[in-house]
């Protein structure tokens, strides 16, 4: 089903998103000033795709995802000219951000910065220190996907990004002033996109990691669908902890300090469904 519209009405970024959560293979063909246009291919939940003028793949998308006028027309594609762009379209999002931020400095646009109080400023430096910690434990559960016995047996992965899920859960609730995130509810808003997260055990605000390996090893369907299995829990997953970051993130005073580790946080994610990717089903 074909749909038209103004860039006023919809902005692009929400229409992206829309897209890409629905997983549709779609093409979104932008009309900007009358003369430049532009077209977005999207398959399986991902910008694959793009063309504008002479350039394409990401310095095409860059230029498109930047557009606050025009207008759009979103088709079903059942042919992508060709695969161009491997960065996840959140990524390609922010990128388009900082070139428009990186414009508005170079033209002298910039807003008045806003100015913390030492208490502010304090606060942010300590949770900086946080995520600091945070993200160096992370890690170190992220580099045992990347372990060859971890790679030949999907259930450990799968255990391992259960309990990288608590380490965040229990970072928000012991660093946020105790107004930690409830994991049920997050969970219920991910299987919008993922079912499979729905079959995820909960105690005491706490994934039972155990549950899922059992759930994965007696796994009754066939190969194809244990992989598919596999890769809509692991993407839920990780779309569960991005959740968590995005909600982290957005306790810092300072804006600026907040999209950056919003950006070393996504790289993170990025990192590992590389990792997950890796895993052999």
């Amino acid at each position: 089903m074909a749909i038209k519209g103004n860039l006023h009405d919809m902005s692009l970024p929400s229409l992206v998103q829309m897209i890409c959560t629905d997983r549709r293979k779609a093409a979104l063909i932008i009309r900007h000033r009358r003369t430049e246009e532009g077209v977005l291919f999207f398959e399986d939940g991902q910008i694959v795709h793009a063309r504008m003028g002479m350039l394409e793949g990401e310095d095409a998308a860059y230029e498109l995802l930047q557009w606050t006028e025009g207008t759009f027309h979103l088709g079903d594609q059942s042919r992508i000219p060709r695969h161009t762009i491997d960065a996840p379209w959140r990524y390609l999002m922010l990128e388009a951000m900082k070139k428009v931020d990186e414009e508005n400095m170079a033209a002298g646009a910039v807003s008045s910065p806003v100015i913390l109080s030492p208490q502010q400023t304090a606060v942010d430096d300590e949770l900086e220190y946080q995520i600091i910690n945070l993200i160096s434990q992370l890690e170190f559960s992220r580099a045992k996907l990347a372990e060859r016995k971890t790679r030949k047996r999907p259930f450990i992965a799968l255990q391992i990004l259960t309990e990288m899920v608590n380490v965040l859960v229990t970072f928000t609730e012991n660093e946020l002033n105790g107004t930690g995130r409830a994991l049920e509810k997050t969970i219920s808003l991910t299987a919008d996109n993922y079912p499979a997260v729905r079959l995820l055990q909960i105690r005491n605000n706490r994934l039972q990691s155990t549950v899922v390996v059992t759930l994965y090893r007696n796994w009754s369907a066939g190969k194809a669908d244990r992989r598919d299995m596999f890769t809509e829990m692991a993407r839920g997953i990780v779309e569960i902890m991005e959740s968590y970051f995005v909600y982290i993130t957005s306790s810092f005073h300072s804006a600026e300090t907040a999209d950056q580790w919003r950006d070393t946080c996504l790289l993170f994610l990025e990192e590992l469904t590389n990792a997950l990717q890796k895993v052999k089903l």
